[in-house]
Parts: C-alpha cells; structure tokens; sequence
C-alpha cells in the first residue's frame, strides 16, 4: 500500500524497514491519521510467525509494548478489533511502539493445524464417554 500524500510516505517506509531489519517477509504497511501498521512474517524453517507493528507516526516511541494473543486468535483480532478503538492503538496513543506476535498455527496450512499431528500439543485428551 502506498501513502496518499506526500508526508505519509515517511511512515510507510519506516514501517517497511522495521520489517526488513527483522528479516520479514510478504510485508503488508496500511496507515491511518496519525499510525501505521505492518504486517510481516518473519522465522527460519517451517511455518513462519506473523508479526505485527503499529506505530505512531507523529512522535517517535518512549516504549514498546509486545502482545502475545492466546486463546487460538492472532493479533488482529485480540489486539486490534475495532480497527479505530483497540489496544493496540491506546498503547500506541501512550507512546508505545506496538509488536504483536501471532502463533505459527495462524499461519499455517489447515492440514498442519488440524489432528492428530498440528493441533495435539495444544489440546487436552478429553475422557471418554
């Protein structure tokens, strides 16, 4: 995505950079007054992370704050839901640079997911009935 003005074009490459310093890939920047948010993955073999910044982009950041959703949901939908008032935007409004990192299975083919081989480490043997 590119910006529509000439001074949103600032953010949008920062953003690519931090994805390109962390070594991501397929990156994806949208922004919005005043924030701009990347999308990358980034991981050695296998399936990759998807890792998730939001940035000011009017002040640089005093902090940074990682958020790690469980609960089987990727950052977007923990984190950044509703897209205009979320937590990620309130730590970004308090001078945080925001790193959301979402689980491999997000990422991953169905048949790497699903039983018996992806999703046994996280589920619990239920007793029979």
């Amino acid at each position: 995505m590119t910006g529509g003005t000439a001074g949103a074009a600032v953010p949008l490459d920062a953003a690519r950079r931090i994805a390109e310093v962390l070594g991501g890939r397929d990156t994806r920047v949208e922004h919005g007054d005043g924030w701009a948010h990347t999308r990358f993955t980034a991981g050695g073999q296998g399936v990759p992370l998807g890792v998730d910044v939001v940035a000011d982009t009017r002040r640089p950041p005093t902090g940074i704050a990682f958020l790690l959703p469980g609960g089987g949901l990727n950052f977007a939908a923990n984190f950044f839901t509703p897209r205009a008032h979320n937590l990620a935007h309130h730590l970004r409004g308090t001078g945080r640079l925001v790193v959301g990192i979402s689980p491999r299975e997000d990422l991953a083919p169905r048949r790497q997911t699903s039983r018996p081989t992806g999703a046994s480490p996280h589920t619990r043997a239920t007793p029979a009935r």
